[in-house]
């Protein structure tokens, strides 16, 4: 590859992209920072926390919306705000509502009423619905 100089630098400029965590990507959607407080709408795809209940058996349950996105949502994945991945009591739900053109999602995290948070939607693309551009 010495023998190719601006090939090589492509190719690792290339690897470089295709690992950092910051790089866009069409299988999945992130929200911007979200505050766990009922009635929050982010800064970023327009997700809003329409419900927060603190439950018996200790986890808070959060509900959100979101308009419809860009992909069909199989896998949520909870990051707080320097990308760590937040533990989640029980396994996500999404209640897609195409007809409304809505997504909603319901969290179960740990109590703690002051957690800012992102939420990571992982599924296929859809045709249907036209990505959102920043």
């Amino acid at each position: 590859m010495s023998h190719y100089p601006v090939l090589s630098a492509l190719l690792v400029a290339g690897a470089l992209l295709a690992v950092s965590p910051g790089a866009a990507r069409a299988d999945e959607v992130t929200t911007g920072l979200l505050k766990s407080e009922e009635g929050f709408v982010g800064d970023e795809l327009g997700a809003e926390i329409t419900d927060l209940d603190l439950l018996d058996d200790g986890p808070m349950r959060l509900k959100l919306t979101l308009p419809a996105l860009a992909i069909d949502p199989e896998r949520v994945e909870v990051i707080d705000g320097d990308g760590r991945p937040l533990r989640q009591v029980r396994k996500a739900k999404i209640e897609a509502d195409y007809d409304n053109d809505r997504v909603g999602v319901v969290l179960y995290l740990n109590r703690n009423p002051n957690v800012e948070f992102r939420v990571r939607l992982h599924g296929e693309p859809r045709e249907d619905v036209e990505p959102k551009r920043e």
